[in-house]
């Protein structure tokens, strides 16, 4: 009954003209069995019906046919195959997030001391350049700084004149010294050393040299004289004595010298010392007061004392705008908001549901979408997770970097994190657009024949285009990816159950 029942079917297919013919399978389908069994031999009648219900996925799958098209139809169709495979899948679960300013490019520029604005070069939305100036402020108290700096300078420059001075005296007496002790002419010592700074001590040491050799060269003619008894031996002890003197008084003139001019040269080193600290001391007062902007080479006309120049710390955008020209503001007020908006932070929250991508470490990537830009995933960069839960919120915050050099991308706007859930599990995909669904059933069509049979499966994660299969497919196969409600169609015009 059942095969006359078929022929007179396809009787009738024939002769409506239809290009629509199918016929029962002789052989079972190559899927994936949900029980173990091994794959149908050529049989016929009942025997094929009871091994496709023992392999099958489902019950709705034990009998399905071949569907075969003819070649009209096979073009109208368009039906084109896509392949089950094996790939690496993982647990994902989005998470609503709002994009940020990226804390580390996002600055309030503020005036670092008292004063009134001059100007403001910039609007909201223009681009600026690192060290590009801002807006400029006029400051007595920055001019004071700047004033007390300048006189700090001069006061530096002078000791150290006075002490490069002493340093000079106290070489030159060193080398005076040398060449007395030598036993050179005076005349001779005074034209050596007639570039040598000496101060008063050239005129003191050479006197008190001069007046010992005279003493010497006496004494020693007095000895002459009074061993051949020419001079009374009075006479010979008093040139003696003078001599002795002379010598004294050279020597006492000499440690003087040495004594004054040491003294003089360490006195003048630390008043230079005490120059550069009372300077640097002058300096840091000015360093703080203008804050992070570098004080640079002061300019001494009287105009520029007071002038502050409010840079840009980096290269971005104004964002705002919160002063006006003329006007006066107390230490500490913004003036503009500018930031680098060519990254932005994307910031999300992780909470007990989502609780296995606390792994995440800083650098893994994630896939981030909004709504602005429908279709296209965008790469963020995970760049901290909270160390604690937030008590307002019950979750962790997590922060990643995303690229935002087209500029499409503003603060505060929406956007969907997807966050990887688990480990990396290798599973059988199959393309998502090859998938269809009856009353609650996925299924495939299966390629195979020549022809195409509906494959019940069981379904998993999905991730991208791609579905798990956890029964029904094999890795390998051919399904229908173009053309599968055209099949499924065709099925049910022709009354059968796709």
């Amino acid at each position: 009954m059942k095969y006359a029942l078929l022929a007179l079917v396809v009787g009738v297919a024939v002769a409506l003209g239809g290009a629509f013919v199918y016929w029962r399978a002789t052989e079972t389908p190559p899927v994936q069995p949900l029980t173990e069994g091994v794959a149908a031999v050529a049989r016929s009648g009942e025997a094929v019906e009871e091994e496709a219900a023992a392999t099958s996925p489902s019950p709705s799958a034990r009998s399905r046919p071949i569907v075969r098209l003819e070649a009209n139809k096979l073009a109208a169709s368009g039906i084109g195959l896509g392949e089950v495979v094996r790939r690496d899948i993982q647990t994902t679960q989005v998470v609503p997030g709002r994009l940020r300013y990226d804390e580390r490019r996002h600055v309030d520029l503020r005036v670092p001391a008292a004063g009134v604005v001059s100007e403001i070069r910039v609007t909201p939305g223009q681009a600026v350049d690192a060290e590009e100036i801002v807006a400029v402020l006029s400051s007595a108290e920055v001019g004071s700084a700047r004033a007390d700096v300048l006189r700090r300078q001069a006061e530096l420059r002078l000791v150290e004149a006075v002490s490069s001075r002493k340093q000079a005296i106290r070489t030159g007496i060193a080398e005076l010294v040398a060449a007395i002790e030598a036993g050179r002419e005076p005349e001779a010592i005074n034209a050596s050393l007639a570039e040598k700074e000496l101060g008063s001590y050239r005129a003191d040491l050479l006197a008190a040299y001069t007046r010992e050799r005279v003493a010497a060269s006496l004494s020693k003619r007095a000895a002459s004289l009074g061993e051949s008894g020419a001079l009374a031996g009075k006479t010979v002890k008093q040139r003696l004595g003078e001599r002795g003197a002379a010598t004294a008084a050279l020597r006492t003139a000499i440690e003087l010298a040495e004594y004054e001019s040491d003294r003089e040269a360490t006195a003048a080193a630390v008043a230079v010392e005490d120059a550069e600290r009372r300077l640097a001391i002058s300096r840091q007062h000015l360093q703080t007061l203008l804050g992070a902007m570098p004080a640079g080479p002061i300019d001494r006309s009287n105009a520029a004392l007071s002038r502050v120049e409010i840079r840009a710390p980096f290269a971005g955008t104004i964002e705002a705008n919160l002063v006006a020209a003329h006007e006066r503001l107390p230490a500490g007020e913004s003036v503009v908001v500018m930031a680098d908006t060519r990254q932005l932070w994307v910031a999300a929250e992780i909470r007990e549901r989502q609780w296995r991508a606390l792994q995440l470490e800083p650098g893994a990537e994630l896939s981030a979408t909004t709504p602005a830009l429908p279709g296209e995933s965008l790469t963020a960069v995970v760049h901290f997770l909270g160390r604690e839960v937030t008590p307002t919120t019950n979750a962790v915050p997590l922060i990643a970097t995303i690229d935002n050099g087209e500029g499409l991308l503003r603060p505060g706007q929406f956007m969907q994190v997807e966050l990887p859930l688990g480990e990396t599990r290798s599973v059988v995909a199959v393309p998502e657009d090859a998938v269809m669904e009856h009353d609650g059933q996925p299924f495939v069509f299966l390629a195979i024949d020549g022809g195409y049979r509906r494959v019940d499966v069981v379904l998993g994660e999905e991730e991208g285009e791609w579905i798990e299969v956890k029964a029904g497919l094999q890795a390998g196969d051919q399904v229908v990816r173009q053309g599968a409600f055209y099949l499924k169609s065709e099925l049910l015009l022709e009354g059968e159950d796709p």
